[in-house]
């Protein structure tokens, strides 16, 4: 009875580990793309960014805007320390664009202090060794 209790139990762990590396996994790309996006704000000029950017579908089909309407300009407006007209085009930019600076600064952080916890060439057998000898 108890085997299969701790068999179940390594299951759940493994699946658990896998389901942990799925989320970092996207978290990285998210990140990575959001950290591409953010940069082009600073080096675009605002003009390409605009042409980049869609318009809105509810704004350009039902002339009715939506809660991201004039976001882009407001990213831009913030992008070049006008935090005034920033909050006049989108009154909720200061706060995603903050939001998404911080995920930025917080992945950072994530791969700094587990990235350098093993160097890359040892292997898995390795890393237990050493955790054993600790």
């Amino acid at each position: 009875m108890e085997r299969g209790f701790a068999n179940n139990s390594n299951i759940l762990i493994e699946e658990y580990r896998s389901i942990r590396q799925d989320i970092l996994k996207t978290w990285a790309i998210v990140s990575v793309l959001l950290l591409i996006a953010l940069v082009s704000l600073f080096i675009l000029q605002p003009e390409t960014i605009r042409n980049i950017m869609p318009r809105c579908e509810l704004k350009s089909g039902y002339n009715k805007e939506c809660s991201l309407c004039g976001m882009t300009t407001s990213f831009l407006y913030i992008a070049n320390g006008k935090f005034r007209e920033a909050n006049a085009s989108n009154s909720y930019g200061i706060a995603l664009f903050s939001l998404l600076i911080f995920n930025e600064i917080s992945f950072v952080y994530f791969l700094a202090k587990h990235s350098f916890k093993y160097p890359v060439t040892q292997t898995a057998t390795n890393q237990e060794d050493h955790l054993c000898k600790l």
